[in-house]
This record gives C-alpha cells, sequence and structure tokens, in this order.
C-alpha cells in the first residue's frame, strides 16, 4: 500500500514544523547565552585596548606630534588631555549610578510623585552641567596653551577621530 499524495505532503509539512521549532529553539539558546555584541567606545573614553599606541600613550595625543610646541607646552596639554579624559570617564561611572537609581525608583511598585523623582533628575542635570563645565575649563586652558591656530588645528584632528569612529558605529535602529 503506497502513500497518497495527500499524507506525502502532510509529512512534508510535519518535518518542515518540527524543524523549524528545533532551530528556534537552538537560536534561542544561543542568543541567551552567547555574549552580545557591544560597540566600542570612542578613544577618549574608553582608554582600553585599540586606543593605546605603541608608545604607550592614548591615540588622540599622537596628534600632539603634528604639532609644533615645546616639550614643556606639549606635557602641559598632554597631562591636560589625560585629565580631561580621567574626569569624563568618572562622571561617566556617576552618571550610569545615577540612571539607575532614577530606573529602580520609577521601576518599584507603589505611587510615583513628582517629588521623589525630581530630586534624582536634578542631580543628574547638575552632573551633567558640571562635566561640561569641567571639559570647558580644560578646553579653554588647552587653548591658552596652544593658542588660536594650534588649538583650532587640534580641535579640527580630534573631531575627525571621534567622525571615524562614529562611521564604524552601527545605527541606533529600534527592534520590531
Amino acid at each position: 500500500m503506497g502513500m497518497t499524495t495527500f499524507k506525502k505532503g502532510l509529512w512534508v509539512v510535519v518535518l518542515f514544523s518540527l524543524a523549524l521549532n528545533v532551530g528556534f529553539v537552538f537560536m534561542t539558546i544561543r542568543w541567551k547565552f552567547m555574549p552580545r555584541f557591544t560597540p566600542p567606545r570612542p578613544p577618549l573614553v574608553q582608554g582600553g585596548s585599540g586606543t593605546i599606541s605603541p608608545g604607550g600613550q592614548p591615540q588622540f595625543l599622537d596628534i600632539l606630534d603634528r604639532i609644533d610646541l615645546t616639550e614643556d607646552i606639549r606635557e602641559e596639554v598632554k597631562e591636560n588631555l589625560i585629565q580631561m579624559v580621567k574626569d569624563h570617564r568618572k562622571f561617566l561611572v556617576q552618571l550610569s549610578q545615577r540612571e539607575k537609581r532614577i530606573l529602580t525608583l520609577i521601576g518599584r511598585p507603589g505611587d510615583l510623585t513628582m517629588e521623589t523623582v525630581s530630586p534624582l533628575i536634578e542631580s543628574y542635570s547638575r552632573a551633567r552641567k558640571e562635566n561640561e563645565l569641567k571639559t570647558a575649563r580644560h578646553i579653554i586652558e588647552i587653548r591658552k596653551l596652544l593658542g588660536r591656530e594650534r588649538s583650532v588645528y587640534l580641535i579640527s584632528e580630534l573631531k575627525k577621530e571621534f567622525d571615524q569612529f562614529d562611521k564604524r558605529l552601527p545605527e541606533d535602529k529600534p527592534r520590531d
């Protein structure tokens, strides 16, 4: 007794469905337990692998070698840039902690009022403003040290570095 065309088609559908379900299970397990891709951070923020030149200094400091500077000024600018990066890293950690506090507060069960959320949001805003002012102070000091033309060159070269970094980042697209 042979299989009818209907029974053969039913077996094909059942096998296809089974294969699809097995594939779904394996992809779910892989997605759940495999490390996720995190894009690299910009050199001025990261300071880890990929941002250190063979000389042991952050890559953006190599830009200083292309500017005609006395050794004293070069060292002062370098120290200022490094301190600016350290301050920014510290700020990012503090900002992350504040964001977590806000999310924890918002995620708690119970009533949520502006009186409870407002102080956290204000401290978040103050921290951002303080960081911007610190960065501005560093940049003003660097501009005083370098003068107008050399500081414009330094800023334009740093901007190019960031533009290159932005091109390597994946676009932020919402998941469906």
